[in-house]
């Protein structure tokens, strides 16, 4: 008589009819996730693309024999990955300022949504993080055009006319004032 083994977990072997099913249920996920960041981006979703992908991933996930974040996990690890993380064959230094900008973005737009006593404050706190992210890069591309010869701020702000040319200032010694006491003058009193 044949043994028979049981695999606790239900998953099945690799390429088996349940791991095709979780394989469209991860796929129907990151479907949902784009289109979601898609409509949050637009501003609506006229085509009704989130609520038909978030039908479908309902309807590969009752399908699916295995515990949900075994699905949900590879699904958002690999997005982030997408999103957010630098190429390993990428030699450009500024693709490095790519990641800490857009993790910031989606933090404050995640925080924007959420309607929590605190989110309010997280918001400002990502926002001052997303300014950050941006300042870093900024000077980061100054500092690397300065090393060409050329101004990357100026580039940068080349459409609102040449930059002013102002004096120089004074060392500090001769810029303070000479306080004088203030004399009131009140009238003299008659004889």
């Amino acid at each position: 008589m044949p043994e028979f083994t049981v695999i606790e977990g239900g998953g099945g072997e690799p390429g088996g009819p349940g791991d095709r099913e979780a394989a469209r249920a991860r796929y129907a996920l990151k479907v949902l996730l784009m289109e979601c960041l898609r409509a949050v981006a637009r501003g609506d979703d006229h085509g009704v693309r989130v609520t038909r992908a978030l039908l479908d991933l309902y309807e590969r996930l009752s399908a699916v024999n295995a515990p949900i974040y075994k699905v949900v996990q590879p699904v958002v690890e690999e997005a982030y990955k997408a999103a957010v993380e630098v190429p390993w064959d990428t030699d450009e230094r500024y693709l490095d300022y790519r990641r800490p900008i857009i993790e910031a973005s989606l933090r404050v737009a995640a925080e924007a949504i959420a309607d929590d006593p605190a989110a309010r404050g997280r918001k400002s706190q990502r926002e001052t993080s997303l300014d950050r992210a941006i300042e870093e890069k900024i000077r980061d591309s100054e500092e690397r055009s300065r090393e060409h010869g050329w101004s990357y701020t100026q580039h940068l702000t080349r459409h609102l006319g040449p930059w002013p040319v102002r004096a120089p200032r004074l060392p500090a010694a001769k810029r303070r004032r000479k306080t004088t006491k203030a004399v009131s003058k009140v009238p003299k009193a008659s004889k």
